[in-house]
């Protein structure tokens, strides 16, 4: 009788040391993946042998390897990109999805932050109205090169990269003289500027895209993403980041973490209807709502030339305009300063493992 006693006190003995892992992200569509593997579990279990068990809806998951639990995962909803960014700079999470914009304004001022992986890429927008500006990017550069004003656009700051891609492509189309940007506060004033008039276009990035075009009867026009000088094609709109201190004291747990997601990318690309009801689940709106949305997304964990190129671009945009810290001004060339934002380290043996589970 005493074996089986024995045989329980090991196994609750071994249940302690399941690590725990602490996501925050940002609560949008752009997270799909991260919904899909949280809500068709059984499909992952099946798929690839490793998924989650809920705990608490929304909040607690047994993240598990066949029928071994691996990591308890913790699930952290924020309002925005900048929230996640600050939980992360105080160390007060070791995980978080969010825009890689954030995460490398956070390593230029010194934080000890990195990206560790892409998520997600594409979805950037140009908002306007189709009697003026037509239904594409041509047409929209037409109209303003014969307007008889400056084409008045605008934009919100926490989405700086549909921003920088907008402004390459106006310089491209030697046009940047013809558009006057207006920075805005928030979404409501956007559509309020839209709706009035005082505004004729806006960048921005989906979901946010769709959500002021419907409010304010414009219409996406283009993709950002898309056009010329090619800087911005599927560049990275979301990634996964982590502190550098949990990179040291527990990679392991971020390694399995990213081995999810990439298998969690692998589903949201091949299981497109799937991830998007998973989406709207999520976030309580409807497969409808998200379908424009997703056409402009792609996901993937792969740090591919495309995510190389985005990072890159990011930091040249603002080495032109004189806003990187002295110490990193002299940087002139993409692999100069891919190591600086980017920590490639529990992403790679990741991969691996995930590969192996796609192909199985």
């Amino acid at each position: 009788m005493r074996y089986p006693l024995a045989l329980a006190l090991l196994l609750a003995g071994c249940a302690t040391h399941v690590r725990t892992l602490t996501v925050s992200y940002r609560a949008d569509d752009r997270c799909a993946p991260l919904y899909a593997a949280c809500l068709h579990g059984a499909e992952f279990e099946a798929r690839y042998g490793l998924w989650v068990k809920p705990v608490r809806h929304k909040e607690v998951y047994s993240l598990r390897q066949g029928r071994r639990p691996a990591l308890t995962l913790k699930l952290e909803a924020q309002p925005g990109d900048h929230r996640v960014a600050e939980r992360l700079a105080l160390n007060d999470v070791p995980v978080g999805i969010l825009s890689p914009e954030n995460v490398m304004r956070a390593v230029l001022d010194g934080f000890p932050v990195r990206v560790v992986a892409p998520l997600q890429s594409g979805g950037d927008v140009l908002v306007a109205w189709p009697d003026s500006a037509g239904d594409s990017w041509r047409s929209f550069v037409d109209w303003v090169r014969v307007s008889d004003r400056p084409v008045r656009v605008g934009y919100v700051p926490r989405e700086p990269n549909a921003l920088f891609a907008f402004e390459q492509a106006l310089e491209y189309e030697n046009a940047s003289g013809r558009v006057t940007l207006f920075r805005l506060i928030d979404y409501d004033v956007l559509v309020r500027a839209l709706d009035e008039g005082t505004l004729d276009a806006a960048v921005l990035a989906n979901p946010a895209a769709g959500e002021v075009a419907a409010a304010s009867g414009s219409r996406l026009l283009c993709s950002l993403n898309d056009l010329p000088p090619d800087r911005f094609e599927n560049s990275p709109s979301t990634v996964i980041a982590a502190t550098d201190s949990v990179l040291a004291a527990d990679s392991r747990s971020v390694g399995l973490f990213l081995e999810l997601m990439a298998c969690a990318t692998h589903y949201a690309n091949n299981r497109t209807a799937a991830t998007r009801a998973a989406a709207a689940r999520w976030l309580e709106t409807t497969p409808a709502e998200e379908s424009a949305a997703f056409s402009t997304y792609r996901f993937s964990s792969l740090p591919d030339w495309h995510f190389r190129t985005g990072l890159w671009n990011w930091f040249f945009a603002l080495r032109l305009k004189n806003q990187v810290p002295a110490r990193y001004a002299g940087l002139m060339a993409p692999d100069e300063w891919y190591g600086i934002p980017y920590d490639s380290s529990p992403a790679i043996p990741a991969l691996g493992r995930a590969g192996a589970r796609i192909i199985r």
